[in-house]
Formats: C-alpha cells, sequence, structure tokens
C-alpha cells in the first residue's frame, strides 16, 4: 500500500502595489482667498484679479481632474491584473492537483540535480528519473526493485532520490543520515575519485537502510557497518525534539527534506512513493510499465 500524504494546500503571493499618492480633490465650489464682493469688483484692477483666479483655478482644477482621471485608470489596471494573476495562482493550484504541471511556474528548484551523492545508474544519462521517497515507508522501500530493474535495462538512465520524512513515519532520523552518507565527500576541491567513491558509499548505505525491516536508531548503526560507512560520516546522539541536542546540520537536512515535499506536492501528488521523469509531474505507485513508458516517451520528445 502507498504511504499517504497529508493534503497540503498551495499559496503564492501575489504583492499588491502601494498607490502613495493622494486622489486629486475635487474642484472646491468656491474659491478661497479670492473676493466677491461685488463692491469691490467695481474696481477695476479688482476685476482683472479676479478673472485671474478665476482662469488659474479653472485650469489648476482640469489638470487635477485629468491627472484623477489618470491615476484612476492606472489603478484599476492595476487591480485588473492582481485579480488575474491571482486568478493564475488558482489555476495553477487546481493544475498541480489535477497533475497538470506549469513548470515554469510551479517549478522552485531542479529536481534532476541531486543532493549530494543521492543518485544511481549512468553519471552522465540522458534521462533522469527522480524517486521520490522516505525510508519510513514501506512501499518506498519496495520500490527499490523496480529502480533496480530500470537501471539495468537502460544504461543511459540516472535516478535521482529525493528523501522525504512524513509526518507519522520514522523517516526523519534514517533520513538526516542519508543525507549525511550524501555529502560526506562533498569538500572544496573533491576530486572525481573522491566523487564516485562519495556515490558508491552513498549507494552501499541507502541499499543496507533500504534492506531493514525496520528505520530505528539501531538500524542505522547497522547499514553504516554493513556498508563500510566510516563513522566520522555519521551523526549519532542527537534528538529530534530538543533543539538543545539537535543535529548539527538539521536544519540544511530538514530544507531538503521539506522542499522536496513542496515540489512533489506541487506536482500533484499525494502518496508515495513518485516518480518524475526529469521536471515533470508525478507518477505514483510502483508500476513498472507505467515508468518504464514515461521513460520512452521522454527521451522520444527530446530527440533531435
Amino acid at each position: 500500500q502507498p504511504c499517504e500524504m497529508l493534503p497540503k494546500t498551495l499559496h503564492k503571493w501575489v504583492a499588491r502595489p502601494a498607490f502613495s499618492e493622494p486622489m486629486a480633490e475635487p474642484l472646491p465650489n468656491n474659491l478661497a482667498g479670492v473676493k466677491t464682493n461685488m463692491t469691490n469688483a467695481r474696481s477695476g484692477f479688482a476685476a482683472i484679479a479676479l478673472g485671474f483666479a478665476m482662469t488659474f483655478a479653472i485650469t489648476q482644477g482640469a489638470q487635477a481632474a485629468r491627472k484623477s482621471a489618470a491615476e484612476a485608470a492606472a489603478e484599476s489596471a492595476a487591480e485588473a491584473a492582481m485579480e488575474a494573476a491571482n486568478d493564475d495562482a488558482t489555476m495553477n493550484a487546481a493544475d498541480a492537483a489535477a497533475g497538470v504541471i506549469d513548470a515554469a511556474t510551479l517549478q522552485s528548484v531542479d529536481i534532476t540535480q541531486p543532493f549530494g551523492k543521492a543518485w544511481s545508474g549512468s553519471e552522465i544519462g540522458d534521462v533522469t528519473l527522480v524517486i521520490f521517497a522516505d525510508y519510513g515507508c514501506p512501499a518506498c522501500r519496495e520500490a527499490q526493485a523496480v529502480t533496480d530493474r530500470l537501471i539495468v535495462e537502460d544504461p543511459k538512465l540516472r535516478v535521482v532520490y529525493r528523501l522525504i520524512a512524513l509526518d507519522g513515519y520514522p523517516g526523519r532520523t534514517p533520513g538526516y543520515a542519508s543525507l549525511d552518507v550524501a555529502t560526506e565527500n562533498d569538500k572544496p576541491g573533491a576530486d572525481q575519485a573522491s566523487e564516485r567513491t562519495g556515490n558508491r558509499d552513498w549507494n552501499r548505505f541507502h541499499r543496507a537502510l533500504i534492506a531493514r525491516a525496520a528505520v530505528t536508531g539501531k538500524a542505522v548503526a547497522e547499514a553504516a557497518r554493513a556498508a563500510s560507512i566510516p563513522g566520522s560520516a555519521l551523526v549519532t546522539g542527537f534528538s529530534l525534539s530538543n533543539p538543545a541536542n539537535a543535529h548539527p546540520n538539521s536544519m540544511s537536512h530538514d530544507a531538503e527534506l521539506a522542499g522536496n515535499e513542496n515540489e512533489l506536492t506541487a506536482r500533484g501528488a499525494s502518496s508515495l512513493p513518485a516518480w518524475s521523469v526529469g521536471n515533470g509531474g508525478a507518477i505514483e505507485g510502483h508500476d513498472y510499465a507505467a515508468i518504464k513508458a514515461a521513460i520512452a516517451e521522454y527521451r522520444e520528445s527530446v530527440r533531435p
């Protein structure tokens, strides 16, 4: 049975522009400072001054009215654009839920790039198959047989593992350990030989961990011994609940685990394991024929 994911809601916030300039005030009913007393108007000078004042006020009022109309039009257009953007965000979320993916909109990272050395198969494959999995999910461990078969049959296939730690499953501790091993040889100036050694180490550890019936801290230690992983590659004795004794890389590891879950949710999946050919939509379950067909379709679509 697949491991169900808790429902999530996609959010895309669209910032509304700030209209800092106040709208122009309407033309006043009477002109302040202009004397309209008919007695003073007998004076020719006063009459001329009044005429100039009236002309100036009317001109200013017309300009203000035009400015007001322009600002109103600009604000209306901006609000229409914001509504359209919000409608697009709603449609994108609906598309994601339906498995219809707009990669340019929903893809926040290139999921085909592995975290450290967490990949298998061809080093320079022409197709990258991404598997989303949780060590605490029994169905994900069963899916390893499908991955192995695909790699054996397709020498040009590269498989990238994107780890997740679902709520309700004990996958965070082994997930941390796997990410530790995946980045053990990610050191500045590491040569190609070190890179390949790191990848072999991670694959041995990953398979040893998958083979365990349970994924406890004891199972992690057993898998490390079985895969000949040096003690320096793993952090032990940390707490998932006590910040004072947290894993030293908990922030980066949690960001990776949560980011992978977000990417999977954006692709419309609600259970594990799930697969993606390149940066495409999710294929749930571990149906070998469906995954193989998706790989062939993708390869054909990118063929020159």
